[in-house]
């Protein structure tokens, strides 16, 4: 599994833009031939090829496929993908200050609402209330197109303004 996680980051995924001239086969060859990151990193360094804060780069990439936050239905809270070992926090001090890549905690009854499709999950303001204030914002919109209209009252008592409404347009 890690060593198909460690493809997928030197190709380019979602965290991480890749190796520039790396695709799928070349990743896989690289990984395949030096398996582990030490090695992967020795080799792209003896090429020329290792971007500047690659290592940086790929271990938060890394990180992030391993403890993405996904929602638990067994225990309706917002968890890590997998667990973050100890030692990782040691050494990181704090998970919430040096893995913010991962995103913010929230909290377990905006997690179940979220999941129930209940609010949206950026805003976590309800869907009822988000159509309310479409349908508000909708409202004003065609209130400020009429009020821009011609009434057929101001229409009548200036006919010059009708004059030319049955003519053809000229370019």
């Amino acid at each position: 599994h890690d060593m198909f996680v460690y493809m997928c980051i030197i190709a380019g995924c979602d965290y991480f833009e890749g190796i520039p001239g790396f695709g799928i086969k070349k990743a896989h060859r690289l990984v395949r031939m030096h398996r582990i990151p030490s090695k992967i990193f020795l080799a792209l360094d003896m090429t020329g090829q290792k971007p500047q804060d690659f290592e940086v780069n790929f271990f938060m990439a890394y990180r992030t496929f391993r403890h993405q936050r996904v929602y638990c239905l067994e225990n309706c809270v917002i968890e890590t993908l997998m667990p973050i070992c100890t030692s990782d926090v040691e050494r990181d001090t704090s998970v919430h200050n040096m893995w913010r890549f991962l995103g913010k905690s929230i909290d377990s009854v905006t997690a179940v609402s979220i999941a129930k499709g209940e609010v949206h999950p950026v805003t976590h303001v309800s869907w009822e209330k988000l159509e309310i204030e479409n349908q508000q914002n909708k409202s004003q919109s065609n209130r400020n197109i009429t009020q821009k209209l011609p009434t057929s009252e101001s229409l009548s008592s200036n006919p010059s303004r009708l004059e030319n409404y049955d003519q053809p347009m000229k370019n």
